[in-house]
């Protein structure tokens, strides 16, 4: 991941009390990470920065937008909505917390990158499967096309009585040989 200086919060100059950070996520921040399934999207970032002592600060992310996904059953893109609300307590020193809401970070930094912090929120907000929603039926809107083909290659498939297709067959008798 490249490093984004717009993401980099200098806490260490910043006074006791809230700060509030406004960001937008669009496609150049998505380019920055390798090998992402998101490639697109535009959400808008509040991040309120509450510094209650100088070695510790809470972070409170509020993301709002959408994102464009690839449907994994026509591989049409498609627009999914984000709507996130996070709290990250962040503290200073060399002691690990086992809490997944306590960030601990070196003493000498007096920067925090939250890009990969972002990226992580929005990453963990996505479905585990990514298709386009469904309709009142329940079948999900995808392209029409991709899905007419599916059903004929569902429908013509060669499954034999038993429910084995018979092409492993072939395959089963070269491995006894």
């Amino acid at each position: 991941m490249k490093t984004m200086k717009q993401f980099s919060i200098p806490f260490a100059s910043l006074k006791i009390g809230k700060h509030d950070f406004y960001f937008e996520i669009d496609d150049a921040f998505f380019s920055n990470f390798e090998y992402s399934l998101l490639k697109s999207g535009l959400i808008n970032l509040k991040l309120s920065f509450d510094k209650q002592q100088d070695d510790m600060f809470m972070l409170y992310f509020e993301l709002d937008g959408k994102v464009n996904l690839i449907c994994e059953r026509c591989l049409d893109s498609f627009e999914f909505p984000v709507s996130i609300r996070e709290k990250l307590i962040v503290k200073l020193g060399e002691v690990e917390y086992d809490d997944p809401e306590i960030l601990v970070i070196s003493k000498n930094d007096h920067t925090i990158d939250i890009a990969s912090l972002v990226y992580e929120f929005i990453c963990l907000s996505l479905p585990l499967i990514l298709q386009h929603k469904e309709d009142e039926s329940g079948e999900p809107i995808c392209n029409n096309d991709t899905s007419q083909v599916l059903k004929q290659l569902q429908n013509s498939s060669e499954i034999s009585d038993d429910g084995a297709d018979p092409r492993w067959e072939i395959l089963k008798k070269l491995k006894n040989n």
